[in-house]
């Protein structure tokens, strides 16, 4: 809530979506408020997520950003959004670490070797959507 509330105030055009209000459907229509459009996905300067996802080591592609309960998108997903407008996408994301058919990974905290991996699938399929330049 309190980074919901801060980007508000940042951004006094920024359209918030948050919790049971983030889907697929909703990121990729434009939406008339107060006068203005408060623009979809395709047609954003900027693009800011806050959410949970999973990693998979071993399987880049399938890496993905849960929206809401019932709705979670991949990075394959991801690298079909027009996003040629965007200038930055930032990704705040808790996420989980796992190989390929679901198993939990549990990495010793002084283990780098695969966990930067996770950091691969979901960045690339936004710089292959168009997003020029990607944080996470």
């Amino acid at each position: 809530d309190l980074e919901m509330k801060f980007v508000r105030s940042m951004f006094k055009r920024a359209r918030v979506l948050a919790d049971q209000e983030v889907t697929i459907e909703r990121i990729m229509q434009d939406v008339a408020k107060n006068g203005s459009t408060m623009v979809a996905a395709q047609n954003a300067d900027l693009l800011q997520f806050s959410c949970y996802g999973e990693c998979y080591v071993d399987a880049g592609f399938h890496d993905r950003m849960e929206f809401s309960e019932e709705e979670m998108i991949d990075a394959c997903e991801v690298s079909t959004w027009k996003l040629s407008k965007c200038r930055l996408v930032t990704v705040n994301n808790i996420h989980q670490m796992r190989r390929h058919g679901g198993a939990h990974l549990d990495l010793d905290e002084d283990d780098d070797s695969e966990s930067n991996a996770c950091y691969v699938g979901l960045p690339l399929g936004f710089l292959i959507g168009g997003g020029r330049l990607v944080v996470f």
